[in-house]
């Protein structure tokens, strides 16, 4: 807990999951809230502001819409910060999934401090399953269901079965009991 508090070299996820541990381990604990309170009043000295990013998507044309959609969000987002913050981004084509863990090492080379990508399922699994993940990885897929992700591998998507159950979700709540789905044969 002290290291928590204390430390300021502490990465965001680290002291996350610290802050995890102790409110499971001591839930009734009085100090709780103003240590949650104090932990949250230093967030944004605790942020994670990579020099250097790597971004990893496919110039395969079959997924050029979401390939454009990532790449324009993430420059949005580049050019709202301050260009005496904004990180380096370098984009690397993962058009072999085969090749995906040899882009990630030459994203390390280059001085990458974390990854965004890959995008396809079949690289995402191939990278999580290399192992041994040095920087950050955010993938911008899921893994199969029951595959356990490495260290320092996160997920992002937004999966058309995550889509279904919200609308249906959605539907039950609004008092709907039935519904007509079209889908391509």
């Amino acid at each position: 807990l002290l290291r928590l508090l204390r430390d300021p070299d502490l990465m965001f996820n680290e002291a996350a999951s610290l802050v995890a541990v102790w409110r499971e381990q001591v839930p009734q604990h009085p100090a709780l809230p103003e240590i949650e309170i104090a932990y949250l009043a230093r967030l944004p000295e605790r942020a994670f502001h990579p020099r250097q990013i790597a971004v990893l998507l496919p110039a395969n044309p079959r997924l050029l819409g979401a390939t454009e959609a990532i790449r324009d969000g993430l420059l949005a987002a580049y050019f709202e910060q301050p260009a005496n913050k904004r990180p380096r981004l370098r984009f690397h084509d993962t058009q072999e999934p085969a090749a995906v863990r040899g882009i990630y090492e030459q994203a390390l080379t280059e001085g990458a401090d974390v990854v965004f990508g890959p995008l396809e399922k079949d690289e995402v699994e191939m990278l999580a399953r290399s192992g041994g993940l040095k920087i950050p990885v955010l993938a911008f897929n899921q893994l199969p269901a029951g595959a356990s992700a490495p260290r320092n591998f996160y997920q992002f998507a937004l999966t058309p079965e995550d889509e279904a159950i919200q609308v249906a979700q959605q539907a039950r709540n609004q008092g709907y009991q039935r519904a007509l789905i079209f889908y391509p044969s």
